[in-house]
């Protein structure tokens, strides 16, 4: 690719180095059978001046060469051969080549001023030449009827404010066809010479359409690139060249090829992001659907609640997210623990236990509750005194301390006093 990229890149840079070198600069509007003053910078002598009107003949006028001294030039076109209302842009060549100074925008005549007159009568055409199709980007249009032109013909493509470009239909026949590679939107004025230079005349403007295909378009397309300076109409210079046909217009391929590069990575940074997300949503979620952000967890070990029982440490899970309730030790033993009280002293005492069927508290950790449970607490067991064997059972409960705890004394005493200490609170 290098050695057929870097002729390329000569060619242009030479080609525009030119090309900026030569600027033209059209003066304020017209009159009919006025004067039309332009300008330019740079350029080769013998210039000339060109006036092609919308569906009409072009006019050509040479400039003489003392209108150009010291790398600037001037000139005077007068009158105006165009009546009020037409529509005409201005074309400059120099000895570079066919419209090297670039095209004007499209200029309107104006009213004669202080009753100015001239003849305004259009030269009678040796030949005419049709365009029966629509002119659409990237399609198929046809140029025919030139049957008094001397073959070859040679079709001139005038983008107003833009660029001069070629068409060279072959040398036999009076019918050509040429694959549109004009990006839509471009305005157009075709002209036609033969092969002895007689003119056949200009068409009317034509405004190329939108179609669905792009293929045909490249960097290189005629296009229109010039701006029109308030109260001037500046001619910048043509970016074709004048001995080759038109090739082809619009977005470069570069251009397309770096939109779908940009999209796909795009593209790519919105799916690595997505999958970042739901990556860490997931990894963060809680086990349990019914977590929430205030929910409270109480830890109570309780390591010897019962010797004889084979519970595990439970935890009881609080949606309180202030304070705790606080419990004195014989309402906590008589009304929130009834049950396990009784069991703790029978089995203190060496009585077996009550017949009623096992109650086991299934002690697990957990990091939430379901939403709207009141909040369960659960405290170390309270101690009291041993109920002597054949005792009746009272139904109150006196809590004893660890300081006044009693100790039963005969058969059932196998060791020295001690007492179990509470269970410290996480």
């Amino acid at each position: 690719m290098r050695p057929s990229i870097l002729p390329s890149f000569l060619y242009f840079a030479l080609y525009f180095s030119v090309a900026l070198s030569f600027s033209v600069t059209v003066g304020s509007p017209p009159t009919q059978c006025g004067s039309l003053n332009v300008t330019w910078t740079g350029g080769q002598a013998p210039f000339q001046i060109m006036l092609i009107p919308v569906y009409n003949i072009p006019r050509n006028i040479s400039v003489p060469s003392t209108a150009f001294s010291n790398n600037q030039g001037s000139y005077q076109i007068s009158p105006i051969p165009f009546t009020s209302g037409k529509q005409f842009f201005v074309t400059m060549s120099d000895a570079t080549g066919f419209g090297t100074g670039g095209i004007s925008e499209l200029l309107t005549v104006g009213e004669p001023v202080n009753g100015a007159s001239c003849n305004t009568t259009n030269p009678t055409l040796a030949y005419s030449f049709s365009l029966p199709s629509s002119l659409q980007q990237c399609s198929s249009y046809v140029f025919n009827g030139y049957d008094g032109a001397v073959l070859p013909v040679t079709i001139t493509g005038f983008i107003p404010g833009g660029n001069v470009f070629f068409l060279h239909p072959p040398s036999t026949g009076t019918s050509y066809t040429w694959l549109a590679d004009v990006a839509a939107g471009t305005t157009i004025v075709f002209s036609m010479t033969d092969a002895h230079g007689i003119s056949g005349g200009s068409s009317d403007t034509q405004l190329v359409s939108l179609s669905d295909i792009a293929s045909c378009l490249n960097p290189t397309s005629p296009s229109s690139t010039i701006t029109t300076i308030p109260s001037s109409t500046h001619v910048g210079s043509s970016t074709s060249s004048p001995s080759q046909p038109s090739t082809s217009s619009g977005v470069s391929k570069g251009t397309i090829a770096g939109a779908v590069f940009g999209a796909l990575l795009a593209a790519t940074a919105v799916v690595a992001l997505a999958v970042f997300c739901l990556k860490r949503q997931r990894h963060g979620r809680s086990p349990y659907g019914f977590a929430t952000s205030r929910t409270r967890v109480v830890r109570i070990r309780l390591n010897s609640i019962l010797e004889t029982s084979s519970t595990s440490p439970s935890v009881y899970l609080s949606e309180a997210p202030h304070t705790l309730q606080q419990h004195s030790r014989s309402n906590s033993n008589t009304d929130s623990f009834p049950a396990f009280g009784g069991r703790r002293k029978a089995a203190m005492a060496g009585i077996p236990t009550y017949q009623h069927s096992t109650r086991f508290i299934v002690h697990t950790d957990a990091e939430d509750v379901p939403a709207g449970e009141a909040e369960v607490v659960e405290l170390p067991p309270q101690y009291s005194e041993r109920r002597i064997p054949g005792e009746r059972p009272t139904s109150s409960v006196t809590a004893l301390s660890s300081t006044n705890l009693a100790y039963l004394s005969g058969p059932h005493a196998d060791g020295p006093p001690h007492s179990t200490p509470h269970p410290p609170l996480e």
